[in-house]
C-alpha cells in the first residue's frame, strides 16, 4: 500500500465534489464500487452495470442520458466494457476516470479501492 499525502487526499475530495455537482448518470460495475463512492461523500446517481441483464439493457437505459459519466475498472474486463459502451453511445464522459489515473497516478485499478481514502475523511 503506498502513503496518500495531503495533495492525493484534497484531490480525491475534489473529484468527489466535482462529481456531485455533475449534473449525469455515474456508471460503475458492481456494488462495492458505488458503496466506496458513497462513503466518499458522493451523492449523485450512480448506478451499477452488473445489475442490468447484459449491456445492452444497459445502452438502452442510458442511451437518452444527457452525459453518462463511465467509471468502470482499470482491469481487462473494465476497459473491454467501456470500449464496448463507446461504441454505443455518444454520450459518454471518459474525463473522470482519466483524472481518477492522474490522481492516483494509476495504483487504484478498481472503483473499490477508493474506499482506503474514506479513513481519512
Amino acid at each position: 500500500m503506498h502513503s496518500i499525502d495531503n495533495i492525493e487526499l484534497q484531490a480525491i475530495y475534489d473529484f468527489i465534489e466535482s462529481l456531485n455537482e455533475e449534473e449525469a448518470i455515474v456508471v460503475v460495475e458492481g456494488k462495492r464500487d458505488k458503496e466506496a463512492l458513497i462513503r466518499l461523500g458522493y451523492k449523485g446517481n450512480a448506478i451499477i452495470l452488473n445489475s442490468f441483464k447484459g449491456i445492452y439493457k444497459l445502452v438502452e437505459y442510458l442511451e437518452n442520458a444527457s452525459k453518462v459519466i463511465l467509471l468502470l475498472d482499470m482491469d481487462r474486463k473494465g476497459i473491454m466494457l467501456t470500449n464496448r459502451i463507446l461504441n454505443m453511445l455518444s454520450n459518454v464522459d471518459l474525463l473522470y476516470k482519466k483524472r481518477l489515473v492522474e490522481i492516483t497516478k494509476g495504483r487504484i485499478r478498481c472503483i473499490e479501492e477508493l474506499i482506503i481514502y474514506s479513513r481519512y475523511y
